[in-house]
């Protein structure tokens, strides 16, 4: 046996299994936590830094506004209003949108239409 002034044995073998158990768990949380963090990181980016590029089919509505207020289909006061609503429907694009004429678009671009 031991002395009174001696310390004790250490534990003999104190749980492996429920340690490595525990390391399994923490590593899963972790690499939980981590895509939760890139993927919420990469859809702000996504939604709020990135550049966009949309386009607006300006000639098309103009030509369309013209004819119908050629053929007597829309007052000045309607003209003027949806001229207006062209306006709004641009300003309102967001700042880190790039607005293009749909003229020179080809494909793959979303057009804006009034």
């Amino acid at each position: 046996m031991h002395s009174e002034n001696s310390p004790p044995p250490p534990p003999e073998n104190p749980q492996p299994k429920r340690r490595s158990k525990q390391i399994g768990i923490f590593l899963l949380l972790c690499l939980l936590v981590s895509c939760l963090t890139s993927v919420l990181t990469l859809t702000l980016y996504d939604r709020h830094v990135v550049q966009k590029i949309v386009a607006v089919d300006l000639s098309g509505y103009v030509a369309e506004l013209r004819e119908l207020y050629l053929a007597g289909r829309i007052t000045d006061a309607e003209l003027q209003r949806r001229m207006d609503l062209l306006a709004q429907v641009v300003d309102e694009v967001p700042s880190h949108h790039v607005v293009l004429m749909a003229d020179g678009v080809v494909r793959n671009i979303r057009v804006i239409r009034p």
